[in-house]
């Protein structure tokens, strides 16, 4: 199972860092992380 984690930069929109490497998701995603956490 991959680990997700959300990053937050000034002056940038969030972002989600996979363990796995990969970088990115789906904006709604990012958005709907964000307000849950």
């Amino acid at each position: 199972m991959l680990r997700a984690e959300l990053v937050l930069r000034r002056g940038a929109m969030p972002e989600i860092r996979l363990s796995s490497g990969l970088r990115g998701a789906k904006p709604e995603y990012i958005y709907v992380y964000s307000l849950n956490c």
